[in-house]
């Protein structure tokens, strides 16, 4: 007949295993969306030469010219997803208000 360990103590070197992996994973996904945002901010010669994660000369020419690159400002297709959230909220609101003061009022077989 086997030996079998308490239960606290089954787990007690498990736990620990399975938080280090779950924290290596979680770094591993997050890692790739911090490079984007220090890459962000590294002038355009320095994003591929500079592998690290602070860039050595600091800038903001990158959202300026993402701002104002095309003919249009950026700030009409701000104001164009605005409006388009603001409508499907609007809509959603006044549909879902309107079944609900149909499940409350009228009665279903």
């Amino acid at each position: 007949m086997l030996h079998r360990l308490p239960h606290t103590e089954q787990r007690s070197w498990t736990r620990p295993l399975i938080h280090v992996v779950i924290i290596a994973g979680a770094i591993l996904m997050v890692y790739p969306v911090v490079w984007l945002l220090s890459a962000s901010f590294k002038p355009q010669t320095e994003t591929f030469s500079n592998a690290g994660l602070l860039p050595q000369t600091l800038t903001i020419d990158n959202y300026v010219q993402g701002w104002t690159a095309l003919d249009y400002s950026f700030d009409v297709f701000f104001v164009n997803s605005f409006l388009v959230c603001l409508g499907a909220v609007v809509g959603n609101v006044l549909s879902c208000s309107m079944a609900a003061y149909a499940f409350a009022r009228l009665r279903f077989k």
